[in-house]
């Protein structure tokens, strides 16, 4: 099955899998002009959230609730995996521990246990505090602020990671602003790293190519998150898995 919808991936392109799934095509935006007198959040591409069909079973993301927005952070979730990342619905050599019937799934099906997956790491990383900040004592200085690293936002990213992926996820998934965002404090959401949308999307991209690098969600040293790093002690693998096998398509 995975080896079939691979192939429909290839065979059509994403622009036949975003458009049966109601997603529009991407388009470029300009940023807002220098000699603005006000800072100007970056206007994104509209978000559609993935038509349900007779087919799909009905689905709720661990985040729902948690938040006033969270149902929005579902539409933005399941767009970004469409529209950047449907390499991930090809699932992952270890996919199975996560989701036992995810070679079984249809194309919507496989979208949302992804998205579990992301609100899962989300839970253990942020707490679904879209304006969580941990300064990473342990890291080096971020060359974009030209201060501590700090991991921030919904999925815990940094300033550095729009110059350290830009080569190997799409272009401007991870364009967070510290020109802009820096006339705001650290915990504003106007902040792009802390906009939900641009953190998920970019989260997104950083745990696709990953999946292509290494084959697998749950990585030694080379995983980006902790929580699904496999020499940690303090990893949430445990949790995470039984979050997603607790989908009543995955069982």
């Amino acid at each position: 099955m995975r080896k079939l919808l691979a192939l429909v991936v290839v065979t059509f392109g994403f622009t036949s899998l975003a458009h049966g799934l109601g997603i529009p095509a991407p388009f470029h935006v300009k940023r807002d002009p220098a000699s603005a007198p006000q800072p100007q959040a970056t206007p994104k591409p509209a978000a559609t959230p993935v038509p349900s069909s007779s087919s799909s079973t009905p689905f709720k993301a661990l985040w729902d609730g948690k938040n006033a927005n969270a149902t929005q952070w579902t539409v933005y979730a399941q767009d970004a995996i469409v529209r950047y990342a449907p390499d991930l619905l090809k699932g992952a050599d270890d996919i199975e521990t996560f989701c036992p019937m995810y070679d079984r799934l249809g194309t919507q099906d496989r979208v949302n246990f992804w998205v579990q997956l992301i609100a899962a790491m989300t839970k253990y990383e942020s707490g679904f505090n879209p304006a969580s900040r941990m300064v990473e004592t342990s890291m080096s200085v971020d060359p974009v602020t030209g201060k501590q690293t700090a991991s921030e936002g919904l999925l815990q990213l940094s300033y550095s990671d729009g110059r350290n992926y830009q080569r190997v996820v799409a272009n401007g998934v991870c364009d967070f602003d510290f020109a802009r965002d820096k006339a705001y404090g650290v915990t504003d959401l106007r902040r792009t790293i802390l906009d939900p949308q641009t953190n998920l999307t970019c989260g997104i991209g950083i745990l696709n190519r990953q999946i292509q690098r290494d084959g697998k969600i749950a990585v030694s040293k080379t995983a980006y998150w902790a929580v699904i790093k496999t020499d940690r002690k303090t990893n949430k693998l445990a949790e995470i898995r039984a979050i997603t096998k607790a989908l009543s398509f995955c069982r």
